[in-house]
């Protein structure tokens, strides 16, 4: 069971608008655009256009968008027939992840069907390699850029090319700051930004983000499976112990341009992580058998370990942590868009806006609101 999809960010997902999380995100990087333009205008220089009007615009963010083989043209086609969501054309580069074999547990490839090797796409870790592959970085050079934002398509609250974040790497020259919220649990899906060895101290950051520094040892990225068991979950008044293991990433970071320069996934940490059991063809008797199968990929996060210097920026996670996973069924998008109305709730409650007395979203969706991305970034205006 599923969504029913094969494309995520294409995919209608219940929400009052009916829009998907490819335009929601796109709508995000408009308002972002039309926000730089009114500082500028207080500023005194010339003002921006409208979030409608890219003409003249001044403030401009290329998005880069990575597919994979199977839903790259789903993807492509969705977004020319919506004419790019408002965006120039030219701010929109498309490309290509890769894919590797599926293997068992003892590390061998298992078959799809007779002479074809069952493949699966490598994840988002690969996106500076496909960069560097496809040509895209040629785009990328060509223009004045100094951080790159990378996130996932699965999160509904992203705050795509966060200002607050990037601006702590600029203000800080850190080359890399990975954003991310207090684990769980032992069981939090979410991998631990996590130190090689205890380092770092922490900070209070703007909004009450908590920063942790890790440049005194190596970061790294580690799921669930991979962390020992003693480090399994520490509560936030055992921060000190070890910052990074109390801290899941979202997968959102900012990360300085020469560093992308020169990340390579095979400098990168490898994960190997099991997917759901796999019909697959055995070599010997030719006939389908059910296996566990196994994919080894990379975060994104992971160019963390070529990064000079690195921070942990640490948010809350119902207001910048709402993700959508496909696998899970219609269900989880619906408690999905419930949880991203019910932020938007609350910004319309603190501006003021009056609700009848128990009105709220409840995780069924009963109740939803919706602020349009055009309207407002993070609660503001």
């Amino acid at each position: 069971a599923g969504l029913g999809v094969p494309a995520l960010e294409v995919a209608d997902l219940g929400l009052p608008s009916r829009k998907s999380i490819l335009q929601i995100y796109v709508e995000r990087i408009r308002r972002l655009c039309y926000l730089a333009g009114q500082a500028a205008d207080a500023a005194g220089e010339p003002p921006l256009a409208s979030p409608g009007n890219f003409a003249f615009a001044r403030c401009t963010v290329p998005l880069y968008v990575m597919t994979s083989p199977e839903t790259a043209s789903i993807v492509e086609a969705f977004v020319r027939a919506n004419e790019f969501f408002g965006l120039p054309e030219k701010d929109v580069v498309f490309f290509r992840n890769e894919d590797m074999p599926l293997v068992n547990v003892k590390g061998q490839y298992l078959l799809k069907t007779k002479g074809e090797i069952w493949r699966h796409a490598l994840g988002n870790g690969c996106v500076f390699s496909a960069l560097h592959d496809s040509g895209a970085m040629q785009d990328l050079r060509s223009r004045p850029v100094d951080y790159l934002f990378v996130c996932a398509s699965n999160n509904l609250a992203c705050r795509v090319a966060d200002p607050m974040l990037i601006g702590l790497a600029a203000l800080t020259h850190a080359e890399l700051v990975c954003k991310g919220v207090e684990r769980l649990s032992a069981q939090d899906p979410l991998p631990a930004f996590a130190s090689r060895q205890p380092a770092g101290h922490a900070e209070d950051g703007p909004d009450g983000a908590e920063i942790v520094a890790t440049d005194e040892a190596r970061p790294l990225v580690a799921s669930t499976e991979e962390l020992p068991k003693a480090f399994g979950f520490l509560n936030s008044g055992q921060n000190s112990v070890d910052p990074g293991v109390n801290f899941a990433s979202i997968a959102e970071i900012a990360v300085q341009m020469h560093v992308v320069e020169k990340a390579h996934s095979d400098d990168m940490h490898w994960h190997m992580k099991a997917v759901p059991r796999t019909a697959s063809i055995s070599p010997i008797t030719g006939l389908q058998e059910a296996k566990p199968a196994y994919r080894f990929e990379q975060h994104f996060e992971d160019i963390a370990s070529v990064a000079a210097t690195a921070l942990a920026f640490k948010v809350d996670r119902k207001s910048h942590y709402i993700p959508v996973e496909r696998c899970r069924g219609p269900g989880d998008a619906v408690r999905a868009c419930a949880g991203l109305c019910a932020v938007h709730q609350r910004w319309l409650h603190d501006a003021g806006a009056p609700f009848a007395q128990g009105e709220h979203v409840d995780r069924e969706g009963i109740g939803m609101c919706e602020v349009s991305p055009l309207v407002s970034y993070a609660g503001e205006g």
